[in-house]
């Protein structure tokens, strides 16, 4: 193990035996040429997944085991906060894939800069349908100004594209937040944004997030999803007023959202791991929906016409205002999808 790395890199783990092994060679490929050290957070894995980390740190110096009870990915990534010894820190899902110059481009992209924040552009491998997207970004450079970097991020907050000065987030007591199971990478990302006055860009980081049933939010039930939904718009409000958006604009932001939110909170009641029954599923629409004047306040403003299509169906069954329509189609529909 080095005893002053560079740059940390955390990989929170949980069942993700047949994996891990991709993304401790993609780790070890890194032409960064200064020192790094790879904390692997077992977060209450099997025996096997340990094992094979021990492994890893036999064959490689640099790997740190750290093993804890289960806390979900937020305390894992927590954990390697408090132990990172790197000036940087960065960190890396197990699942995905690096390409060889990962670490190094994000390096450069901070290095003899004044920023404590590097974000780049990256890839998202739809695995199910064998298809790539890409999202690299339309601007490059150091210390740009967070009123303008801002508007030309990634449309998703994650924290696997970017490259943070470890010291500001240990003094600065930004953590992700444990105990939910959704939002929590946006909540991390917008409460950081808040306090850093600019950021170094790169359009391309060479990160590959790697996308199937298994891993993506959206397929699991989450609960108290519309308490993290709430918190995340008004964390999004927050930084949208500290960077200069007028208030008509933001909330013409929250009146576009509305139609994915609300699609969002219904398809959750109806997943696999839900602890509604249909009556709970059928209660929770009417009280907590229809009943939330402000919620529907914003969906009446709402233009469908850009939604996708499954959120257009979704739009139409609310506007028709009767929850237990909505119970049962969604309810059918679920059925189906599981037991086709």
């Amino acid at each position: 193990m080095y005893m002053n790395p560079k740059v940390s890199i955390v990989i929170p783990c949980y069942g993700v035996e047949k994996y891990i092994s991709n993304i401790f060679d993609d780790l070890k490929k890194q032409n960064f040429k200064d020192n790094m050290e790879f904390i692997f957070v077992n977060d209450g894995g099997s025996n096997t997944l340990e094992d094979i980390i021990v492994d890893f740190a036999k064959k490689d110096s640099r790997v740190l085991l750290i093993s804890k009870k289960n806390g979900g990915v937020s305390s894992a990534r927590n954990k390697g906060i408090d132990v990172a010894r790197g000036e940087w820190i960065m960190f890396v899902d197990p699942d995905d894939r690096l390409n060889e110059s990962y670490v190094s481009c994000m390096f450069d992209a901070v290095n003899n800069s004044n920023s404590v924040l590097g974000i780049g552009g990256f890839s998202q491998f739809y695995k199910k349908k064998n298809h790539v997207c890409d999202y690299s970004l339309d601007l490059e450079g150091k210390d740009i100004p967070m009123k303008t970097a801002y508007w030309h991020f990634p449309p998703f907050n994650v924290p696997w594209n970017k490259i943070y000065k470890t010291a500001f987030l240990q003094e600065n007591g930004l953590r992700f937040p444990e105990g939910i199971t959704y939002l929590e990478d946006e909540h991390f990302c917008l409460r950081l944004y808040r306090l850093i006055d600019t950021c170094c860009l790169v359009k391309q980081c060479g990160y590959t997030y790697i996308m199937n049933d298994e891993n993506s939010a959206l397929s699991k039930y989450h609960k108290n999803l519309k308490e993290n939904i709430g918190i995340s718009s008004l964390l999004k409000r927050e930084l949208l007023l500290h960077i200069g958006k007028s208030e008509s604009d933001i909330f013409k932001e929250e009146i576009d959202r509305i139609g994915i939110n609300l699609y969002i909170l219904i398809i959750n009641l109806f997943k696999k791991g839900t602890i509604l029954n249909f009556f709970d599923s059928y209660k929770y629409i009417k009280n907590e929906i229809f009943k939330d004047a402000e919620f529907m306040r914003l969906f009446h403003l709402h233009d469908w016409s850009n939604d996708k299509m499954t959120v257009k169906v979704c739009d139409l069954l609310v506007s028709l205002k009767n929850p237990l329509l909505i119970t049962i189609v969604f309810k059918c529909l679920f059925w189906i999808k599981y037991h086709r």
